[in-house]
């Protein structure tokens, strides 16, 4: 019989034993390897008993409450058997092996996979799933539970919950000698007892990255630094998650501050993610909502303001007033094109005549974040379009530059790890706002203002693809299903606007 620590990893993080209960309870795990909640008897029905089975549940630990002596109690307390520092720490290196293996493969996330009999590890890895490692389910729950209870802040929970989602940071200290400065845990109940739980890997940069490194065009870059150079007003980031929001944020407030030590940048994230050079970092408080920090923020005397999300009516509208109020603001917004912004704000409630206001709103941006082929194997596409599906085979023939495109290889080689991809690169869509743009957007609709931007020059997300496709870098394929379908621009602009685009595109190039 060992006795275990009832603030241990088998136990309810950071408890407390009452005095009532110094020497009256303990918890152990039997030869047979069930665990027993052994209390005075005297004490079994008190408050503080039943708050502490009430916590023990949520953790999902299956234990029987036994009633038992003081005298018991405390001859077990005085065993050799409770759960050590020395045994915690190697929990705590097990884990680190996991991280550090993830650091390796460059991935951007791991996941647990907890179920009744095993638990798998997975490593995101360019923007797929990679099996590494399968775990017994008594390591893979010790794991998770030491991890969210003992190296991780600013937790949803006191202890990790098998009953519901979890949230929390990773400490910074457990992961900085990876050249992390973090992590976001997350955790949601499955079936049979079981839990999921991801790990975002948030990477500390020692250098500053340009735009260029992003991945965006000369001409995208252009626009951008335009809409940085405008005294105030907003740029919206949109995109899916992971499709690097917070990088770029990160790359625009660091060329930001570097060219201006002068000014007051301050961010609220949600939580704090990678250090930004000259930036003042906040995160979200505990039960603080997105308007009422940005509400606070307009107090502090800023310059910049990042804003990590504007999700709701309030949080939207706070963006909009503090540029309204001479701040620059940057921030995400989720929808799945730029264009959908505006539509995305009115369906929050902002005032129609606030976004349409081309001093309030300057820039869209979209982006996406595709794998690279592996230059080492990548097959040419006329050599190995048989393996196509025969209805994207025919997008691919009709939209793409099939001699100079190539398709990843499935069994890779040794430079990928068997991947056939190797790193990712950003595709970008920026729109810039002026005073055309909003008019038409107001009086002719969404489509017809995306139509004047396409005419006169705007690349998007989907011309940005077909470019990449055809200079052999990523492949139409995985970049049709994961990035922008190849026939968009064919689908939402009638020939007549394509020939215009095209024509202005020409006269731009000359």
């Amino acid at each position: 019989m060992k006795v275990l620590n009832l603030s241990g990893i088998d136990g309810v993080a950071d408890y407390h034993l009452p005095a009532k209960l110094k020497d009256a309870m303990c918890l152990v795990k039997t030869d047979l390897g069930n665990i027993e909640l052994r209390v005075s008897s005297h004490l079994i029905n008190s408050a503080e008993v039943m708050d502490y089975e009430r916590q023990l549940k949520k953790t999902n630990t299956e234990f029987k409450l036994v009633p038992s002596n003081i005298a018991e109690i405390v001859e077990l307390n005085q065993q050799s058997g409770v759960t050590t520092q020395e045994q915690l720490n190697i929990i705590h290196g097990k884990i680190f092996e996991i991280f550090s293996a993830a650091t390796d493969a460059r991935s951007s996330d791991i996941h647990f996979r907890l179920r009744s009999k095993l638990c798998n590890v997975f490593f995101r890895v360019d923007g797929k799933l990679r099996f590494y490692k399968e775990l017994t389910p008594e390591d893979g729950k010790s794991y998770i539970n030491s991890l969210f209870n003992t190296r991780c802040e600013d937790r949803s929970h006191q202890s990790i919950s098998y009953q519901e989602p979890c949230g929390a940071k990773v400490s910074e200290d457990f992961v900085q000698p990876l050249g992390l400065s973090g992590g976001r845990f997350a955790s949601r109940p499955v079936a049979d007892g079981g839990m999921v739980a991801v790990i975002r890997l948030i990477s500390r940069r020692n250098e500053i990255l340009s735009m260029e490194q992003l991945g965006l065009t000369d001409t995208e870059i252009e626009t951008l630094e335009r809409a940085i150079a405008k005294p105030t007003g907003v740029i919206f980031l949109t995109g899916p998650m992971g499709s690097g929001k917070s990088t770029l944020a990160q790359v625009v407030c660091e060329l930001l501050t570097s060219r201006d030590p002068g000014i007051h940048l301050l961010t609220v994230e949600n939580p704090v993610e990678s250090p930004i050079k000259g930036a003042v970092q906040t995160s979200l408080g505990t039960g603080e909502e997105w308007w009422e920090a940005i509400k606070s923020m307009m107090r502090l005397d800023l310059n910049w303001i990042l804003i990590g999300e504007v999700r709701d009516p309030l949080s939207a509208s706070a963006a909009i007033e503090a540029a309204q109020t001479g701040h620059n603001v940057l921030t995400t917004i989720h929808t799945t094109f730029p264009i959908d912004t505006i539509s995305r704000l009115k369906s929050l409630n902002v005032q129609s005549d606030l976004i349409t206001d081309a001093s309030l709103i300057t820039c869209l941006v979209g982006q996406r974040l595709a794998p690279k082929l592996c230059p080492s194997c990548k097959q040419k596409y006329t050599d190995s379009s048989k393996s196509v599906a025969p209805v994207i085979k025919k997008i691919i023939d009709k939209h793409c530059d099939i001699d100079s495109i190539y398709l990843k290889n499935p069994q890779g080689c040794t430079e990928c790890s068997g991947a056939g991809v190797k790193g990712r690169v950003g595709i970008f869509e920026v729109i810039e706002v002026d005073a055309n743009f909003m008019d038409i957007y107001h009086s002719q609709g969404k489509i017809k203002a995306y139509e004047h931007w396409y005419i006169n020059g705007g690349a998007t997300l989907c011309t940005n693809t077909l470019r990449l496709v055809n200079t052999g870098e990523i492949d139409p394929v995985l970049s049709h299903k994961d990035v922008c379908n190849l026939d968009r621009d064919y689908l939402i602009f009638t020939d007549e606007v394509r020939a215009a685009a095209k024509v202005n595109r020409e006269k731009i190039n000359e």
